[in-house]
């Protein structure tokens, strides 16, 4: 609907005059389109008029979903009431207008004709609601109906009655609809059967020219696409050829057992064959490849028979020369029957020493990590992973299965984890580094003293991407650390020691003095004697302990002299028992031999003995002190 033919009422061959109706070009809604792109709207025009001069009523091409691919009215009452009925509609929006069931002409074309045509694939003839009666046809390619064709035939009415019933639902004056159904010219029975056969014909017509334009079209597309694929294959041959030619990579195309038929010269050269030995059939491929290969080469071949390609391998060929050099191979299937195949061969010596290298680097570095006792790491916060070398994990105890950032930290001892995770919390937040001391505790027990140093290292983003660091067992120089700080603590004390015993000695000195003039004035047989005797005794003694303290504070050996065993051991056990309710025994051999001993530190350990006896037994009892000789051998100390 939209294009408005005028004919002239003396002679069918007259020329037309067209004009849109006041609505517009209905088929600028189209949305599907077949129709109307594979015919064109002037072809669609011709058909149209082929049978539509023979009636000068109304005409309507529509796609399979009710789009107009075109619409034509040539006589005056079928332009009037179709522009009565969009009135209907109330809108200005055709597709909304379309949508309304308001527009009687084109529900009455459509909806009541035109779908069931399409509907059904068999010509439909009705009544129509503008008192004229319509006939449509399916457009059909093959089975399938595409769209349907239509028009309007028979006399408009002109009783009164029906003429002001119409006038009432199209809402328009009788008179008018009176001068236009008179305006029409009758046509006969016969000129109507002759425009159904020619609307049936263009039906068919519209079908295969539809059709025709689709094999148009998909042959259009097969042969840009041929095309496109000759073009992909010669720019391959030609990329390939230049890749063959230019020898960047040894390759070849070979067949069953190992046949070499073609070769390039780096292939050639990579083996040291010359092209005389492929031209008279020397080279073989499996031949030339070292028998421990042969396993690897025939799953290669297998997967090739498989599926075309195999997956890139590395296989070693043997030379003339005797050496031998690994290679890289891939090959793909160019035939099957019979079997040819095309295959590249790098040699890959300069990559495998590298390998070489970089494998005894790795040794070197571990070795020299496992002497020094440092291992690294690189931790990712964001997936709480940690990657580190060998020495790291056995620093921590860990398998190489225990990567996560908590199986570390489980290995902190437990008063020292909260310091250690808040450091490297701190040092991410702030995108910085640290470098702590800690100690560890093992599964095992056992303790580690470790120094930990790490960095952050940010994104493009400017956040923390990871840290990288370096973990240092320390534990040695710990334990020497606190052993130096022990013995300077000892040398402190030593000192303070040789000071007290030199003040002491002196002490000593001065009392010893007046004992030994208060002697000259007493009688040897007095208990005054007696008593001053015994202090003479603790005076030896209190000699004895400050030698010791100044042997301390000198860091030197016990001063040792040689001694008699018993005396020594009597004069502890008088000095410690004094006054005690316990019994002593002393069970001393007679043929006791004199020891080399510091006679001081030897009277200590007795008398430290005997008072722990003593305190043992509050409400006395029995010490035993035992002396005998044995003779220990040089295994037994």
């Amino acid at each position: 609907m939209g294009k408005t033919t005028s004919s002239s009422s003396d002679s069918l061959s007259a020329g037309r005059s067209e004009y849109q109706q006041e609505y517009g070009d209905l088929s600028g809604l189209n949305t599907s389109g077949l129709i109307l792109r594979s015919i064109g709207t002037a072809t669609l025009e011709e058909v149209v008029h082929s049978y539509l001069d023979l009636l000068e009523t109304s005409s309507a091409i529509y796609e399979a979903d009710g789009s107009y691919a075109i619409g034509i009215f040539s006589s005056g009452w079928c332009r009037f009431l179709d522009v009565a009925s969009r009135r209907l509609a109330g809108t200005k929006d055709n597709r909304e207008a379309l949508a309304s069931g308001k527009w009687l002409c084109h529900e009455s074309c459509w909806q009541d004709c035109a779908r069931l045509a399409i509907e059904t694939g068999a010509p439909v003839d009705i009544e129509c609601r503008g008192g004229l009666r319509l006939y449509a046809c399916p457009i059909k390619t093959g089975e399938q109906s595409i769209g349907a064709i239509n028009f309007g035939y028979g006399d408009p009415p002109t009783g009164q009655r029906k003429l002001a019933e119409l006038a009432q639902r199209y809402d328009v004056g009788v008179e008018e609809l009176a001068v236009q159904a008179k305006a029409y010219r009758s046509r006969s029975p016969e000129v109507i059967e002759a425009a159904k056969r020619q609307l049936t014909t263009s039906a068919r017509l519209l079908g295969e020219m539809v059709l025709r334009h689709r094999v148009e079209q998909q042959l259009r597309v097969d042969i840009a696409e041929r095309k496109k694929r000759e073009a992909q294959l010669e720019a391959s041959e030609r990329q390939f050829r230049i890749i063959f030619e230019s020898d960047m990579i040894g390759t070849g195309f070979w067949g069953e057992g190992g046949k070499l038929y073609r070769v390039n010269d780096a292939y050639l050269k990579l083996i040291q064959r010359t092209r005389d030995d492929l031209e008279q059939d020397r080279i073989n491929w499996r031949e030339i490849t070292p028998p421990e290969h042969h396993s690897v080469d025939d799953r290669a071949l297998k997967q090739i028979l498989e599926s075309g390609t195999c997956t890139p391998y590395e296989k070693e060929y043997a030379r003339p020369d005797g050496t031998r050099v690994p290679v890289m191979i891939g090959g793909a299937m160019v035939q099957r029957s019979p079997l040819i195949g095309v295959a590249y061969a790098l040699d890959i010596s300069t990559l495998k020493a590298v390998e070489s290298r970089l494998i005894e680097n790795e040794f070197s570095l571990n070795k020299a990590q496992r002497i020094a006792r440092i291992g690294h790491f690189k931790f990712d916060p964001n997936a709480g992973v940690v990657e580190g070398s060998d020495e790291l994990f056995r620093i921590f105890g860990l398998s190489r299965d225990e990567f996560q950032f908590s199986d570390f930290m489980n290995a902190v001892r437990s008063d020292q984890r909260e310091f250690v995770t808040g450091t490297i919390a701190n040092a991410i937040e702030q995108k910085s580094g640290y470098a702590i001391e800690h100690y560890l505790k093992l599964r095992d027990g056992t303790m580690r003293y470790i120094r930990a140093n790490g960095d952050s290292t940010l994104d493009a983003n400017g956040e923390v991407a990871f840290l990288m660091g370096t973990v240092q067992d320390i534990t040695e120089r710990k334990r020497e650390q606190d052993e130096l700080q022990k013995t300077q603590k000892l040398e402190s004390l030593g000192q303070l020691a040789g000071g007290i015993a030199h003040d002491f000695n002196n002490l000593l000195g001065g009392m010893l003095g007046n004992i030994d003039l208060a002697r000259d004035d007493l009688d040897p047989s007095s208990q005054a004697m007696k008593h001053l005797n015994l202090a003479i005794g603790a005076f030896d003694r209190a000699k004895d302990l400050t030698m010791q303290l100044l042997t301390f504070s000198k860091g030197g050996a016990p001063f040792k002299t040689v001694i008699s065993l018993g005396p020594t051991l009597d004069e502890s056990r008088a000095l410690a028992l004094s006054g005690s309710r316990i019994r002593c025994r002393m069970d001393l051999s007679a043929d006791l031999h004199p020891i080399e001993a510091d006679a001081g530190q030897l009277t200590q350990v007795m008398n430290n003995l005997l008072l722990n006896a003593r305190q043992a037994m509050p409400t006395g009892g029995l010490v035993t002190v035992s002396a005998k000789n044995r003779r220990i051998e040089a295994n037994q100390v």
